[in-house]
């Protein structure tokens, strides 16, 4: 069982999700699979400039459900599951439970975690510097 606090505002109150998860997605980008397919896109919904963090769950338990969630993927259907939410946040606390392993992949590193991730956006932390697309003139 895992913990999962959703905020809209870090002032405001924590909306609390408890359950069995498969996986907590937390982008903020669109995050295109490795084989950089249009269609594989995790969180197509994400901008970076939109000041907030795009959060996919996962629910359920089993090898199945995550290998069917995976196989959805590949195609973009995965939204569609009836097992993934995705819900737009402005910071995100997880805290997995007493007997769940406690790994945390971030960007295709997997770290050990004791105790809860918050997961927030930095405004204006990055500048960066170069002339427009050309597509964007």
């Amino acid at each position: 069982m895992s913990d999962l606090y959703l905020c809209a505002n870090l002032e405001e109150k924590w909306v609390v999700k408890k359950g069995r998860f498969l996986g907590v997605l937390i982008c903020n980008h669109s995050c295109r699979t490795v084989q950089s397919l249009s269609s594989q896109v995790v969180a197509p919904k994400a901008e970076r400039d939109d000041n907030s963090l795009d959060l996919l769950l996962v629910n359920g338990s089993g090898r199945m459900q995550l290998l069917r969630f995976f196989g959805c993927l590949q195609f973009g259907w995965h939204l569609s599951l009836p097992c993934v939410e995705y819900v737009k946040v402005k910071a995100v606390k997880v805290r997995s439970g007493i007997n769940t392993h406690n790994g945390c992949d971030i960007d295709g590193e997997l770290l050990c975690v004791k105790g809860q991730v918050l997961c927030s956006l930095l405004p204006k932390q990055c500048r960066l510097i170069g002339r427009p697309a050309r597509d964007c003139l």
